[in-house]
């Protein structure tokens, strides 16, 4: 296993996508340095996939070796060699944009489903068959919010209206 070739893929990867997200700056998050992550690999590569417990393997698509941000970079999680996991192909594509808490705890809810309906939908989560959608408090507010804010750009044409009354959504 070639933990130094893993190591630099995942920092150039992981450097590539702080800056799509512009969060990679002179005073944003720094990416640890190359030792530090392949010592992170060696050290936790003998524990197997950090959400399944399958054993890690460089050649099964299934089970091949990938480094997991346990808190995705889109959700605010950082760089840190701690926010890294170690997780098979299978686990890491189905978490998508998921915490690992919230993983763990969907991996949780479908071992009490029948097996067939669980395995569907890990594939189909693997198949990148969703993504991640705000809950409906969050929704409720955004929509909310572009009410609000079309109302803000629209001339009065009756009575003022008092803008801190919440508009029915």
């Amino acid at each position: 296993m070639n933990f130094r070739r893993m190591a630099s893929q995942w920092r150039s990867s992981s450097k590539r996508r702080l800056a799509e997200l512009q969060v990679l700056s002179e005073e944003g998050p720094k990416l640890p340095s190359l030792d530090a992550v392949e010592e992170h690999i060696r050290g936790n590569f003998g524990n197997g996939c950090f959400y399944c417990g399958a054993r890690l393997s460089e050649t099964v698509k299934k089970h091949k070796i990938e480094l997991d941000h346990k808190i995705p970079i889109s959700r605010g999680g950082s760089a840190a060699v701690a926010n890294l996991a170690l997780t098979c192909h299978a686990c890491n594509a189905a978490k998508g944009p998921l915490t690992a808490g919230e993983f763990q705890s969907l991996l949780a809810l479908v071992d009490t489903w029948d097996p067939g309906a669980a395995s569907s939908l890990l594939s189909r989560l693997r198949g990148a068959f969703w993504c991640y959608r705000p809950t409906t408090d969050q929704r409720s507010a955004k929509s909310a919010e572009i009410v609000k804010n079309a109302f803000s750009y629209t001339p009065v044409l009756g009575p003022a209206v008092d803008s801190d009354v919440p508009w029915p959504v």
